[in-house]
Formats: structure tokens, sequence, C-alpha cells
């Protein structure tokens, strides 16, 4: 029996299918363990704890004097509605995550199915259970689970190898949702229809665009005229209808949250989230060279798909690097957005593997190679400096390197050395700070040359192998597939896990949704019924969770800096959920209760009638905000 019988006898559709079930066991180990050791953030506190208070009632969406509505509505409603039908709390947002990410694992098993086989249906699961970061980016009650959920599944549908027309209305349907819940997914829509339009024709796209609509229409009607609060933000309709405009934010509402990041940490942004997302991508590159590197013919659907969807990602990549990478909201958010959509180039990519076409010889095989070779050398520089925190801490240390001079006893009289003192004498350093003149080079670009360096060894191994393959009388591969084979097994083995993870930057925090209980036991034993408390926490409000149904709270707070503003009119500023100084003073106090954190909320002095009742632990084991601190307010009744 031949090597290949061997295979084919291996190589089933069951094993195949057995193989994504391990993937998602992984997966789903992983996500629970993250769900319980990963500290919570601002945007998990604010969605979680606004969410509850629309779907009890306590406030309404989009209405005056409430929390700022800064998403859509079923990024609030849907875990809202686990907070009160459930249980308030972390733990029971987390677990619905979990859920949900297996439900987002099986979307994307049966959107790559369709496009592919089996096989690379189970390479599309693995690269998301091999991928914590990801992971953890789905396990926030946030709304890239909600987002990426949404997606998937109305990519499967549309993907429907029997064209049923009741998959593809579902579909739609799950389009029109996706919008409903992040407001930035608003082009996704709009290449669907085209996709449809083309492959299916005018009749079935104008049905399925009625289709969509009217979910559209009718939800956005649920929350009128209140939801133009979004609207007007993201597209000018002010310009058709001026009535809009007292829809808009506050005039002279002056942000306190402005980040001010050098170009070194929004480059450091852009490739985190390349390394962190670096399958993907390496999967939305090659798929794009594919297409003008494969005999795709184009009238078959895999052309059609292709040619929809990879101008859609590269559009999705865009706005979301430039809104991140570019903006003062939230820098370092890049591969938290990749979240929404990367799965998407790994599917795509699985489809051109799969399709029987020809690859093209000639030019166009060489542009292939280089290409390869040319991405190779980039992604692999950038890789090298989105490891620079731990080249940094780890190896790049002044201590690090004044080590490896001692090692190595370099004799006085030698050149470099000559050099070394020469330029420590110039500048005047001590003998402490001997080498701090290397370091801003080898902590910012060090380990880009590293990068640099191991994408020039690779591109020199696949040459070498080839190489060898030929002398034995074997057909190698082309350089261009052999470098991309050779780029993919390096990606896997790099991906962002304990094993070779480097800085691996999944936080282990202790138990945090035991935490979150805890604290939460203290608040309702320490916080009287009916009292108004001020939130004085700098991170999540989770443990407001807690309370909620025990004691109100300035709405305004639950999204802390975001919505703090520093100047503008106090009654517009409170009507459209932000908060300011003046407002600070004032609710600090009218209050019951203070519950306050080493890094508060804005807060520079506590005034001598509030007194500390209690302390209750840290959010997490880390630590960042410290104790949680109960004061009560003496002057109060």
């Amino acid at each position: 029996m031949t090597f290949r019988d061997r295979l084919s006898r291996i190589a089933t559709d069951r094993n195949a299918i057995l193989l994504a079930l391990l993937g998602g066991l992984v997966y789903a180990v992983l996500a629970v363990i993250i769900a319980h050791n990963t500290p919570t953030l601002l945007d998990e506190g604010a969605y979680l704890t606004k969410g509850y208070w629309y779907v009890s009632g306590q406030y309404e969406m989009y209405g005056d004097y409430g929390p700022w509505d800064n998403q859509m509505p079923l990024a609030f409603l849907i875990p809202g509605a686990v907070q009160v039908w459930v249980a308030a709390g972390l733990r029971s947002a987390r677990y619905f995550n979990v859920l949900l990410s297996l439900l987002l694992l099986g979307g994307v098993w049966l959107g790559a199915k369709r496009l592919s086989n089996p096989w690379w249906a189970a390479f599309a699961v693995w690269t998301l259970a091999l991928n914590p970061i990801t992971i953890q980016s789905y396990i926030y009650a946030a709304t890239q689970i909600l987002g990426a959920l949404l997606l998937a599944w109305a990519l499967a549908f549309a993907f429907d190898p029997e064209r049923r027309f009741a998959q593809l209305a579902a579909s739609v349907v799950l389009l029109a949702l996706l919008v409903m819940t992040r407001i930035t997914l608003i082009h996704v829509p709009l290449f669907f229809m085209i996709y449809f339009l083309w492959r299916d024709g005018l009749r079935t796209a104008l049905k399925l665009a009625f289709i969509a609509g009217v979910v559209f229409i009718t939800l956005n009607l649920l929350y009128w005229p209140g939801i133009l609060d979004m609207w007007v933000r993201f597209l000018p309709i002010t310009k058709v209808a001026p009535a809009a405009a007292q829809f808009e934010p506050p005039r002279g509402a002056e942000n306190f949250w402005l980040v001010e990041a050098d170009a070194i940490s929004r480059l450091a942004s852009f490739w985190y989230g390349v390394r962190f997302t670096f399958l993907p991508v390496l999967a939305i590159l090659f798929g794009l060279f594919m297409l003008f590197a494969r005999r795709l013919d184009p009238k078959s659907w895999q052309f059609k798909t292709a040619a929809v969807f990879y101008p859609m990602l590269l559009v999705l990549f865009w706005i979301h690097a430039d809104a991140s990478v570019s903006g003062t909201y939230c820098v370092f958010c890049f591969q938290g957005y990749l979240a929404f959509f990367a799965f998407l180039g790994v599917m795509l990519f699985a489809m051109l593997m799969h399709t029987g076409a020809a690859w093209r010889a000639g030019w166009p095989r060489v542009a292939f190679g280089w290409a390869a070779a040319l991405s190779a050398v980039a992604l692999l520089t950038g890789w090298g400096f989105a490891t620079r925190a731990f080249w940094i801490d780890k190896v790049l240390s002044p201590l690090n390197v004044q080590r490896v001079f001692m090692v190595l006893r370099l004799p006085t009289a030698s050149g470099f050395q000559r050099a070394f003192f020469w330029a420590r004498d110039t500048y005047g350093l001590t003998d402490k700070t001997t080498l701090d003149f290397l370091m801003p080079f080898a902590r910012q670009y060090g380990p880009a040359v590293i990068g640099l360096l191991i994408a020039l060894a690779l591109l020199a191994l696949v040459a070498l192998v080839r190489w060898g393959l030929a002398r034995r009388g074997l057909a190698p591969r082309p350089y261009g597939q052999a470098l991309m084979a050779a780029l993919f097994g390096f990606a896997l083995v790099l991906s962002p896990t304990p094993l070779m993870g480097l800085d691996y930057p999944v936080q282990r925090c202790g138990d945090v949704l035991a935490a979150q209980e805890e604290i939460g036991a203290g608040l309702r034993a320490l916080v009287p019924e009916g009292a108004l408390v001020f939130w004085g926490g700098f991170k999540s409000a989770a443990p407001l969770l807690y309370i909620l149904d025990w004691a109100e709270t300035y709405p305004s707070q639950v999204n802390g800096s975001y919505s703090f503003r520093l100047a503008g009119d106090d009654e517009e500023l409170e009507r459209y959920g932000f908060w300011s100084p003046t407002l600070r003073d004032r609710w600090l106090e009218n209050a019951d209760i203070l519950l306050l954190t080493r890094t508060n909320n804005k807060i520079d002095a506590i005034p001598d009638h509030w007194q500390l009742i209690g302390q209750l632990p840290a959010q997490d084991a880390c630590g960042s905000e410290g104790p949680l601190l109960v004061y009560a307010n003496l002057s109060r009744p």
C-alpha cells in the first residue's frame, strides 16, 4: 500500500469532523479558564450595567438623563437580558459568552465547510482554538462576540451550496441584527447585497434587500427618534435634515479622554494586532495573491465570492485600523477590532486552497514568489517588533547586556571597546548608565531586527530545502508556494499560546469571578437599601451589578473617563449621559455611599464628612486598582 493510499484511508470526512470537535473542546477549555482569570474592563462593566437597566426598565434607551448610549441597542439588550433573566453578575455574562463562542465556532466551521471541505473547516476551527488572545476578546461581555457570531452565521447561510431562499433570508436578517449591534459594521450588508446580486440575480437580491430593510427599519422605529443619537455621529444626516442636530452631542463638551500616543506606540498597536491575529492576516494576504496566481474561472462562484468578500475584508481592516491606530479614543484596540471579522480571511483562504484551479506559470508564478518573500520579510519584521515587551524585559535589559560584555571579556584594546568607552565619555554617562545610550535603539528597533533576521533565515531555509529536493531528483513546489506553507507552519508554532507566545499577554489574575462575587456580597452588607451610590472606580463598574436591584447610582459614571467632559453646559451634559467636574462635586455631596479605588474617577480629595466604613478586595489578584473602599456620607440623614 502506497503512502497516498494510507493517507486517503485516514483523510476521511469523519476524521476531519472529529478533529474539528477536538478543536472545539480545546477552545471550550481555554474559554472557561480565560473567563475565570481575566480582569474585567470598563466596557464590559458598562455594557452589563446599562443592559440591566434597559431590560429591567429602570432607564429608557436613548432617553434623557440616563447613561451614555454609545452603541446600538442589541449591544446592551442581549447581555442585559442575561443579567435580568439568569443572574446579575460577571459569571453569568461570561459563561453566556462561552456558549456564544462555541456557536461562533459552529458558524465558522459550517461556512468554511461549504466553501471547501471538512478538513479545511477543521483548520478554520483550530486557528481560533490556538489563539487565546482572540478567545479573550470573545469572552468579554462586549460586542466582539455578538458581532462575530452574527457575521459568521450570516456568511454560513449565504454560502449555502443549494442557495435555498430561506437560508439566504436568514443571512440578511442576521445582517440587519449585526448593524443593530455594531454600527461600525454598517458596510457589511452592502457587500452581501452585491454578492447576492452578482451570484443569484436581480430578483433574488431585491427580495433579500426588502427583507433586510423591513427588519432593519422596524428595529430602528422601536427606538425612534432617540436612536438618531447614534446615526448623526456616523452619517451626514444633519445636512439633509437640520432638525436632527438636536441629537448631536452637546456643543462645547470638551473631551477628557483623548489618548496622545507617539508614532512608535501607534505602530506597536498595529503590529500587536497583526501578531495576535497572525494566521488570519496571512490567510488574507495569500488569498489575495492567489486570486492572481491561480486560474479561477471569472464565472465561478468561488471567484465571485473572493471578488466581493476580500474587498469587504480590506475595507473593514482599514476602517478599524483608522479608528484605533490613528485615533484618540482607544489606540490599542486594533487586535480586539480584528476579532469581529478576521476569521473570514481563513474561510476564504480555505476556499482558494481547495479549488481545483491550476496555478499560473510564467510571470504570475514569479510575482507570487516575490510577493510571498516580501510579505515574509514585512510580517516577520513586524512580528518581531510586536514582541518588544518580551525582548525589553527579558533580553535587552541593561543588566543582561552588561552580563554579555562580561562573559565575552572583550579586550580593552579592541576597536569595539574603544568606541564603546568613547561614546560613554562623550555623553557623560556614569558607570551605572554606561549602556543607556544604546537602549533606545535596542528597545524600539532591536526586536524588529530580530524578526528581520528570522525572516531572512526562513527565506534561506526554504531555498535550501528546495535545492536539496532537486538534488535528490524530486520536483519541489515553486518557491512562492513552499514559502507560503513555511509561513503558515511558522504561524501555527508561534501562535500566542503559552508554548511559544513569548510575553503571552492573556492576563492571569486569579479567579476574577469569585473575587467579583465576594465584592458583591460585601456591598450588599455595607450599602443600605435604597442608597444613592457614587461610583469612584476607574475601570469596570462590574461590582455595581450586585446592587443594581438594591441601590441607585449616577448612570453617567459607568463609562468612567470616556463620558467625562471637562467643559460644557451641565444640564445638557447630564441629559445626554455625560458628566463633568461640577456634576461630580454636586453628586459627591448628595450621594449616600462612595465607592472608591486607588485609581479613581476624578476625585482629588475626600471631603471630611465621608467616613470609611469598609474595605473590600480588589477586583482581581493583579490588583491594578487596589481594594474597593466604601465610605458613608455623614452629612446625609
